[in-house]
């Protein structure tokens, strides 16, 4: 039973049956930097002369150049999301969560067959990848650091197999993909290349220079090209990984997404991902050969996690593409001996306390983080008839996640005419948040998302609206966290619920509270 559990097979089967019931939402970005612009450019452009509605401010042309390319998500997705456009929105998550799991899987299994030569490492670096809550929670998601796993991976294949033509159209790929993509690479380059440099002659070394400076400028230029046809129709040329570079090196950019300390990604991040009793079971056995004989794996990690922590603002899913090259870069046949010939019980009992921990973490992160937080704004998707209402009824989000604004637009009407609106960053003079809009309230359809602003706020807000819509009295749906209805009572709003999400969990405000979910509401304020 011990060895039919640890098949690789078994496990990919249970996640397969676990990917409709993980239903959690991380971030906006899972959505908003790759299904929700595909959407938009696949249904009307992102061209600025066309009417689109809200489109994410990365791949917006009206004020800055956009800073995304839309062309990686197009190589990606577009095939899929076109023959899966028709779907109910629910469904459309659902594909692609099995499209990413499928395109992951060829290339962790090719991966792991080139570097893994031990039987023992291949079958136990598997069971950890496939077994590891972040597999459903991150890499499966339509994260762009899912696709720079993939991309990570197959970079590491060619630059094992001095495939150099390959390794300068993944480059190109990757940076407009993700431009941290090269600090994952800067250690295993320079490593590669001293080899190279000490090892092969002179007509080896120009003939590897030409092969990548051709593919590198080649692939270049079609992306770049791809993306002016897409934003600017060809009139003007944009180079996306550059104009990411000039947002994020300003440190007051970073601060909107928030800053943390710089060793977030190895005291926090880190542990989170891989798992503590992981990290302690190999910190407490320590060998200099603990790591297998390709180092190609361990120095992309160590250089990921180096680079990416010497800037300020750092998320755990920044670190997704280092789970998998980290198990595969260890020996465990070294700790297999350590403390399964050891004549001492305690050792063996202590292995036996870190495989145990593992097993309960990763469960129980896969529960909360994976399958419970914010996950009633996935469940919504389901609920077609809720969704069909923004033809009718504009829509309020509060004390939620950025509310996803794809499934509306799908259902609706007038989609150059739906708009998704925020409140201020900064109070004003009167200490309110305000709502930042651009166009007629009163003339389109419109989302609001008042985040997690107070319950004064929130009347302000609301009476602001009422306002700009030049009326006395309006009628809205209200998407709630349940704790939070107590607030609407205070304020005497009148409300009917119309559907109640249970498994629902609200972490932005804190530890949640009962009762627990989400609901949809009329209210008439």
């Amino acid at each position: 039973m011990y060895s039919f559990m640890l098949s690789w097979w078994f496990v990919i089967s249970v996640n397969i049956i676990l990917i409709p019931l993980t239903n959690s939402y991380i971030h906006p970005d899972e959505h908003y930097q790759s299904i929700e612009p595909l959407l938009k450019y696949v249904c009307n452009g992102l061209n600025k002369t066309l009417y689109n509605g809200s489109i994410t401010w990365e791949y917006l042309t009206t004020s800055n150049l956009p800073i995304r390319s839309i062309t990686i998500l197009r190589l990606y997705y577009e095939l899929l999301i076109r023959s899966i456009m028709s779907l109910d929105p629910f469904e459309i998550i659902l594909a692609v969560k099995y499209y990413n799991f499928t395109i992951f899987m060829i290339t962790y299994l090719l991966y792991n067959k080139v570097f893994v030569k031990n039987k023992f490492n291949k079958r136990i670096s598997k069971v950890l990848m496939l077994g590891s809550y972040t597999l459903l929670t991150y890499q499966i998601r339509s994260f762009s650091n899912s696709i720079e796993t993939v991309l990570l991976m197959l970079f590491l294949i060619c630059l094992n197999s001095n495939s150099f033509f390959s390794l300068g159209l993944i480059f190109a790929i990757g940076i407009h993909n993700r431009i941290t993509f090269i600090l994952w690479l800067i250690l295993p380059c320079a490593y590669k290349a001293y080899h190279i440099l000490l090892n092969k002659s002179l007509k080896s070394v120009i003939v590897y220079a030409v092969s990548l400076t051709v593919s590198l400028t080649l692939a270049i230029t079609i992306i770049s090209k791809m993306d002016s046809l897409v934003y600017f129709n060809n009139e003007k040329f944009i180079f996306t990984p550059l104009e990411n570079w000039k947002y994020n090196k300003n440190h007051s950019n970073l601060a909107k997404h928030g800053i943390h300390s710089r060793f977030n990604h190895l005291l926090i991040n880190l542990p989170v991902l891989i798992s503590p009793f992981v990290l302690l079971l190999i910190a407490l056995t320590f060998k200099s050969n603990i790591f297998i004989e390709n180092k190609l794996p361990l120095l992309t990690c160590i250089s990921g996690l180096f680079f990416l922590s010497l800037f300020p603002h750092q998320e755990a899913r920044f670190l997704i593409p280092l789970i998998p090259l980290f198990y595969s870069s260890i020996d465990f046949q070294i700790l297999k001996v350590q403390y399964t010939k050891s004549t001492l019980a305690f050792k063996k009992r202590i292995l036996q306390f870190f495989i145990l921990g593992h097993i309960i973490f990763n469960v129980l992160m896969l529960l909360i983080i994976g399958s419970w937080h914010q996950s009633g704004l996935i469940t919504i998707t389901k609920n077609v008839s809720f969704l069909n209402t923004i033809n009718n009824n504009d829509i309020i989000f509060w004390h939620t996640l950025m509310p996803l604004h794809w499934p509306f637009y799908l259902n609706s009407v007038d989609k150059a005419n739906l708009y998704i609106n925020f409140v201020d960053d900064e109070a004003n003079e009167y200490g309110f948040r305000q709502l930042k809009t651009s166009h007629d309230l009163k003339q389109s359809h419109n989302i609001y998302d008042f985040m997690g602003v107070s319950t004064e706020n929130f009347e302000y807000l609301i009476n602001d609206l009422k306002i700009k819509k030049q009326e006395s009295s309006i009628m809205m749906d209200l998407v709630i966290p349940s704790r939070f209805r107590e607030d609407l009572d205070l304020l005497g709003y009148k409300y009917e619920i119309i559907d109640h999400m249970p498994y629902h969990l609200n972490l932005n405000d804190g530890f949640d509270k009962s009762p627990l979910g989400l609901d949809i509401l009329k209210v008439v304020f």
